[in-house]
């Protein structure tokens, strides 16, 4: 009777048991975070270059955000001065009649 720890069959099952459990645990991996590349240890260039991205696309957010509030700023002061230039036609109007 064989023993298991000799039993060539028994260690190459065993062997291909545990490269399924690792391709499993790494798929498990990719669906739990939704990146393929999750860490530095997946793929180092790749996964710095996604960094840079992500850095990128937060700095290039809060630009969109400042630019919205100067344009709302602009806006406002732009209908200031319409009402300014209004009020000083009725001025003028005004002093025109008088």
């Amino acid at each position: 009777m064989s023993s298991i720890l000799t039993n060539p069959s028994a260690i190459t099952a065993l062997q291909s048991l545990r490269s399924t459990q690792q391709s499993l645990a790494a798929t498990q991996k990719e669906i739990s975070t939704g990146l393929k590349i999750s860490s530095a240890a997946d793929n180092a260039s790749t996964w710095s270059i996604a960094q840079t991205m992500k850095s990128d696309q937060g700095v290039l957010s809060t630009i969109t955000d400042s630019l919205s509030v100067s344009s709302s700023l602009l806006n406002v002061a732009s209908t200031a001065v319409t009402n300014a230039i209004s009020v000083i036609n009725n001025i003028k109007a005004a002093v025109a009649q008088a």
